[in-house]
């Protein structure tokens, strides 16, 4: 468990790990990053109650302002363990039996590197706000489908693997900026498969103050800079892994590329890519792409008749405010880039 500044939220997710039931021993290994908000007060008092399973490291200094991942050793903390499950400090476990099930399955198909959970997505006070769904039904997914993506990415707190690859994850292939998570999950792709448990297993607090997708959204220089770092990080990947997942990675690339230019408005080049896209879609989506841009009232009529009223106005409206909230007056549909 990692966190930093989660006085509010730290509880929770500590309660959430301390009830699951499982007919195997676990350890909760909790690292705080010298947050000054009293973070580390708390951990203390739940090891100080659960000194035979919460292994607490507390910072005396920040250990990420010095581009350091911690200051403890990582090998010999995990070298007894099999599996390794993730929580953030803000998020939480909310099923008790997540770790039971996860464990099961991984036991029994040794051809899967990756076990998530569909989640739920909640605010600052715990209230759910919508559901995460990854997989509408338990199943597998191919290398392929995961280093594709979702339209939601995996809640990181859904997510078992085995500490074994954990381990082994080459350095330079550990984050892409600020991002881990991608970066993990591509590199367990080359060791196996993935399943996806249609059970919501956790609960992922979006936009706390902070974090990382809050300071995307917010912060114009942050964004550009992990932008950049995301499509540096996909050159490395792809190199490492042989051109196995090339197209995949190129279009992803692309995509990063394209919204960099968004919002840094570099209108020359973000035409000529915008032109490539448009040329390799056929010509219904072309079709579709134009009557979008030109028509509007008819995308939002055709939106209506598909998707009915609520959901078609909302797709909609996000559409238009993507735009507006980069203060750009250029169209480029979001669909697009996909």
């Amino acid at each position: 468990m990692m966190t930093y500044n989660h006085h509010e939220y730290i509880g929770k997710a500590i309660d959430g790990a301390l009830e699951q039931k499982t007919d195997f021993p676990y350890r909760l290994i909790i690292h705080d990053d010298a947050s000054p908000d009293g973070t580390g007060d708390i951990i203390r008092e739940y090891a100080d109650h659960h000194p035979d399973v919460i292994v607490p490291l507390i910072e005396r200094e920040n250990q990420y302002s010095q581009g350091k991942i911690g200051g403890f050793d990582l090998l010999t903390l995990l070298k007894d363990s099999t599996y390794l499950a993730i929580c953030e400090g803000d998020d939480f476990w909310c099923d008790p039996d997540k770790l039971q099930k996860q464990v099961d399955y991984m036991n029994a198909h040794p051809e899967c590197s990756y076990c998530f959970s569909n989640a739920y997505d909640v605010d600052s006070h715990g209230t759910v706000i919508r559901e995460r769904i990854n997989a509408a039904s338990s199943r597998t997914f191919t290398p392929e489908e995961i280093i594709q993506g979702f339209d939601d990415f995996p809640a990181t707190a859904s997510v078992l693997v085995r500490t074994r690859d954990f381990l082994t994850v080459p350095m330079e292939l550990m984050t892409a900026g600020q991002v881990g998570d991608e970066p993990l999950r591509n590199y367990l792709m080359t060791k196996g498969n993935a399943y996806c448990f249609a059970d919501k297993t956790c609960c992922y607090r979006v936009l706390t103050p902070g974090s990382w997708t809050s300071r995307f959204k917010e912060d114009l220089t942050f964004s550009l800079s992990q932008d950049k770092a995301i499509c540096d990080y996909y050159k490395r990947f792809d190199a490492y892994s042989e051109g196995r997942f090339h197209a995949i990675l190129v279009g992803k690339y692309k995509k990063h590329d394209c919204v960099s230019c968004l919002r840094s408005l570099d209108l020359r080049k973000l035409k000529k890519l915008y032109k490539e896209f448009y040329r390799k879609r056929s010509f219904i989506v072309r079709l579709i792409i134009t009557i979008k841009y030109y028509c509007p009232p008819i995308n939002m009529a055709i939106r209506y008749v598909h998707y009915g009223r609520e959901k078609g106005m909302k797709g909609y409206h996000a559409q238009h405010n993507f735009f507006k909230d980069l203060g750009h007056p250029m169209q480029v549909d979001p669909w697009l880039l996909s």
